[in-house]
């Protein structure tokens, strides 16, 4: 009888340091992303995109999402980062060519985008998708803006029927305190809570969706989606947008709202 006691007593403390550890991860994935406060919040027309002739944006009617950029629309991301990572969802189960292009962003320029310094022809992937740019390819500027897009090419004979997304990202100067912050960091989770604490959005999605998927760190995927999500509705709702960038703000904020339900557990 001793011995069964004993035996429940060590189960109970198993469960326990379990239950302890669990808290101990739930606890780590509650990090807010916190939305920069900079004077370049609010994009202009030019700096954001979605177009496409197929509903919201899918190449296949049988598609429940859309193609869109996880990224926020309604502020300008930023990044540690001089190589990035780019990450959208892919609505169709097919394959589709999908073009990257990366403009160093010059408002005053021909083309209201910049010049194009990137270009990239990708296939694409069911889900949430990502594209690093190359380490070997010329370092990103820090302090610099930059406009990304991707194009899913559902048709190579129809170009109109191509679907195109797209926002801006800033690049800054790396600080000391996160960087050592980053270096006791031990899991994916706890470097994109760093990230995500300083505002930094690429970098924190880049964690959770780039690196070995455990249980947490899809948890934490997702809860930045939903965090994404929450914040695109409040921007909404504001005055700060001319007209164009409103209409576009608000059609990413409904493709996200499809994919947090897609996504929420």
């Amino acid at each position: 009888m001793t011995k069964t006691i004993k035996n429940l007593g060590n189960s109970a403390g198993f469960i326990g340091s379990l239950i302890c550890l669990f808290l101990l991860i739930e606890s780590a994935a509650l990090a807010d992303y916190q939305k920069p406060s900079t004077k370049d919040d609010a994009p202009k027309g030019e700096e954001t995109t979605i177009t496409g002739s197929r509903g919201l944006g899918s190449c296949s009617e049988a598609a429940k999402t859309s193609f869109t950029a996880l990224a926020p629309y309604g502020h300008i991301g930023k990044s540690f980062s001089t190589h990035p990572t780019f990450t959208w969802h892919i609505p169709d189960a097919e394959t589709y060519p999908l073009q990257f292009r990366l403009y160093k962003y010059d408002r005053n320029s021909k083309n209201s985008r910049g010049e194009l310094i990137a270009k990239e022809t990708l296939s694409s992937t069911p889900g949430i998708m990502s594209y690093t740019l190359p380490s070997d390819s010329p370092a990103l500027e820090s302090g610099q803006k930059y406009l990304w897009r991707a194009i899913l090419v559902c048709n190579p004979n129809s170009p109109s029927q191509s679907l195109v997304i797209g926002t801006g990202i800033n690049i800054v100067e790396p600080s000391s305190v996160i960087a050592t912050q980053l270096e006791r960091a031990a899991t994916p989770v706890e470097r994109a809570n760093i990230y995500a604490e300083a505002g930094l959005w690429y970098d924190a999605l880049t964690e959770v969706t780039t690196k070995p998927q455990a249980t947490e760190v899809e948890a934490y995927k997702n809860q930045l989606i939903q965090q994404l999500t929450a914040m695109e509705n409040n921007t909404v709702n504001s005055s700060q947008f001319s007209p164009e960038a409103e209409e576009i703000q608000k059609r990413h904020q409904q493709q996200l709202t499809e994919i947090a339900e897609k996504y929420r557990r």
